[in-house]
């Protein structure tokens, strides 16, 4: 108990020095400069804050952006990719329906003969015609 009173009257004669020293014009003046020093820097601490909070901020946004964009990025490639594919997958498509008609008319051509009767008779009028006219 006697810590407590003892820190009290301290605590008294600590501020009857301030107050005394207040009365008069260059304890005032420090005080009041005290005051206004302590009350700028909170002002400053809470403008750096915001400060801080404002490009944290523009940091997430640009990096939202940059995101979207790489997946946009992602989802054109992709697109181009399966337009590839499927371009690829119609040529080759294409390419086997006419190599499969090749096929076709390879065995046409295989089955009918060389030379059948009439191919021989037409054969034989081109050569007459071609004699005669020279």
């Amino acid at each position: 108990m006697g810590a407590v009173t003892a820190f009290l009257a301290l605590l008294r004669g600590g501020a009857s020095i301030f107050f005394s020293f207040a009365k008069t014009w260059l304890g005032a003046f420090v005080i009041a400069f005290c005051i206004a020093w302590l009350w700028s820097g909170h002002r400053e601490a809470k403008r750096c804050a915001e400060r801080e909070a404002a490009a944290e901020a523009e940091r997430v946004r640009i990096g939202l952006l940059e995101h979207a964009r790489r997946e946009d990025a992602i989802a054109q490639a992709r697109k181009k990719a399966e337009a590839a594919e499927a371009t690829f997958k119609s040529q080759q498509e294409e390419h086997a329906r006419y190599m499969q008609e090749i096929e076709d008319a390879s065995k046409v051509r295989d089955a009918a003969p060389c030379l059948d009767r009439a191919s021989v008779l037409r054969l034989d009028r081109i050569g007459t015609r071609r004699k005669k006219a020279r």
